[in-house]
């Protein structure tokens, strides 16, 4: 088994690129057009790049022999000239920065967040919270709470892409815990989130970019891959 791997990338950057637009599909194309601000466009088309630039790449193949699905409800798919390819992934954009991992066995999740005050952190945590993580962060205040609050939500939702979830999954029902060192991880949960299932890897610099990869317990850790540009 090998480790996942992990890009982390500028999406204006990827987007800047000669023929970015072009290099999408006619679906990608047409989501990019529906975006009003010429950033937010910019940040979606760089995103999409991104992902299959890193395929080309790593399959040595021209990117626009490659397909991505994703459904709600299930991981998302990549094909290559319509043929399933075995690889898991999950993507993940905040502000200017997307994150990628790839692994060859899934399944895999990627969260990330840039800081920011969060003043509806305690009302939010009420709904998706567990009630051990409401009560930690219920004792903070100020950056404090705002930090916890994103290490515990890309947490929380680097599991629940892993699954193949959405929003809509029970995310009161398991809880993450911060370790003393910087970590996460899951305490408490049934399956598909039982804890001994789990291994939660702390991605980002932890003052200005949070986020959380998730993979399956034995998994070798992820390993940090260049941009393919």
């Amino acid at each position: 088994m090998t480790n996942p791997s992990l890009y982390v990338f500028s999406l204006l950057r990827a987007a800047g690129q000669p023929g970015a637009i072009s290099a999408l599909d006619e679906t990608e194309r047409e989501r990019a057009e529906s975006y009003r601000f010429d950033d937010d466009r910019s940040r979606f088309v760089g995103g999409r790049l991104g992902v299959r630039q890193v395929f080309a790449s790593r399959l040595g193949v021209e990117a626009d022999r490659l397909c991505f699905k994703e459904e709600r409800g299930h991981p998302p798919a990549v094909t290559l000239d319509g043929a399933p390819l075995p690889f898991a992934w999950s993507f993940s954009r905040s502000g200017d920065l997307g994150a990628l991992v790839i692994v060859d066995e899934g399944p895999v999740g990627v969260d990330i967040e840039n800081f920011r005050p969060i003043p509806e952190a305690l009302s939010v945590a009420d709904l998706d919270f567990s009630n051990a993580e409401r009560a930690v962060l219920q004792g903070l205040e100020g950056e404090a709470l705002d930090r916890m609050f994103l290490v515990l939500w890309t947490a929380k939702e680097a599991l629940v892409k892993a699954n193949g979830e959405g929003l809509s999954a029970p995310l009161r029902d398991f809880t993450v815990a911060a370790t003393p060192e910087g970590g996460r991880r899951l305490v408490e949960g049934k399956s598909p989130y039982a804890p001994d299932d789990w291994v939660l890897y702390a991605i980002g610099n932890g003052i200005t970019v949070f986020g959380t990869l998730a993979v399956k317990a034995g998994s070798p850790p992820p390993e940090l891959c260049d941009f393919p540009f």
